[in-house]
């Protein structure tokens, strides 16, 4: 499934209804960010559009049945979201009861994401230059 939003790219791998690999668009007890994927290069779409596209992504997600487990990239500890659990492995449905960001309609899900944004990892250049292959 392309679940932009993250990243312009970023795809969720679905098994049939059984699991998703959602990698870096929907943690536990919490949801990708969108300014990690901030570019210098003038073409990354602004924050703002990036936190739609995430929401429309997690949208299609939420679509999927209640049951379907979803296991993401990371888990607490990393950067990549804000309050991720530490559980490595969860449900549609238990993301949907109690996932706050899951919780917020379209603006207040884009105003969440724009605001109070954590800072960066303090190598975050370094990484993605080399993620860019341009190292």
């Amino acid at each position: 499934m392309h679940t932009p939003g993250h990243t312009p790219e970023h795809v969720c791998l679905r098994v049939d209804e059984w699991f998703v690999l959602t990698g870096d668009t929907l943690f536990v007890g919490d949801v990708g960010r969108v300014d990690l994927s901030h570019g210098d290069d003038g073409q990354s779409p602004p924050v703002s559009q990036r936190a739609e596209q995430l929401y429309d992504s997690l949208q299609r997600l939420l679509s999927l049945p209640d049951w379907t487990e979803i296991y993401p990239g990371h888990y607490a500890g990393s950067v990549c979201g804000r309050g991720m659990d530490g559980k490595p492995v969860s449900t549609i449905g238990w993301e949907r009861d109690r996932n706050k960001p899951l919780r917020l309609d379209r603006q207040q899900f884009v105003d969440f994401q724009c605001g109070n944004l954590p800072p960066l990892p303090k190598d975050f250049h370094r990484i993605k230059t080399r993620n860019l292959g341009q190292a």
